[in-house]
């Protein structure tokens, strides 16, 4: 079995939605910005994967502009000029200092037995003292908080189990806010952060209810009209869709 820390993270928060995105395979609702959060993380990787000795604004931009179709509504061509905004701050916040870039949209694959440990890496710079850093680009609307702990070290896992190095630090860039936060790495919570995500795993594999968990972050789910402890008269649960497909709610 295959696990992420997105899947990991929504078995922790909720057995019920876990069942209904990974088991019966049912679609998220569309998010108005995930187009654009889409289009911002492929300019940005292919601006990086050529990045010249004397980057060019226009070229980030031509970039992003590839990401979209020709013909767009009304509702994407707003998407479009909020993103160019956003990316003509960012790389004005950058002045003259631009990163040596390793690794952009690196996947990573960790063996463990049972289960794969699996991700991606927004990005990965070598700092001038020769240590490496991993950027990792938010594009949410509410206010940057402090980094998951347990986001960074699976990044740190992913890493070492990708070059055989670890990071000093991770970078979150929010593209939104025109901020970043910086989190500092080492190697101590590397043995328990793979005893912690054993722990997740084997709950997953026992958990034959995969029950709701209702909180704060109902508020935010996808399929809450299936949900039994929100609504009295819950959406029939879909049939498990074959593997690779997804499921369609009716």
């Amino acid at each position: 079995m295959r696990f992420s820390y997105t899947r990991l993270e929504t078995y922790r928060r909720c057995g019920f939605q876990y069942r209904l995105r990974y088991q019966l395979r049912l679609p998220g609702q569309p998010r108005p910005g995930t187009r654009l959060a889409l289009a911002l993380h492929g300019a940005l990787a292919e601006f990086y994967r050529a990045l010249p000795p004397e980057p060019r604004l226009d070229a980030l931009l031509a970039a992003f502009d590839a990401q979209w179709p020709a013909d767009l509504v009304e509702r994407d061509v707003r998407a479009q000029e909020e993103g160019r905004s956003l990316l003509t701050d960012y790389f004005h916040r950058h002045g003259d200092q631009w990163p040596r870039v390793l690794a952009v949209e690196e996947p990573f694959r960790l063996e463990l037995g049972r289960y794969t440990l699996m991700g991606t890496l927004d990005r990965v710079d070598e700092l001038p003292d020769g240590t490496l850093q991993i950027v990792d680009y938010k594009t949410t609307r509410t206010p940057p908080v402090e980094p998951d702990t347990f986001q960074l070290d699976l990044y740190q896992l992913g890493l070492a189990a990708k070059t055989g190095r670890l990071a000093e630090r991770v970078v979150f860039e929010y593209l939104r806010h025109g901020t970043r936060r910086v989190a500092l790495l080492d190697d101590r919570n590397i043995r328990p952060t793979l005893e912690r995500v054993e722990r997740i795993v084997a709950a997953v594999e026992g958990d034959d209810v995969l029950a709701p968990n209702p909180g704060e972050h109902c508020r935010r789910c996808d399929y809450i009209d299936y949900c039994p402890a929100l609504r009295g008269d819950p959406l029939p649960l879909p049939l498990a869709a074959p593997d690779g497909q997804l499921a369609l709610g009716i």
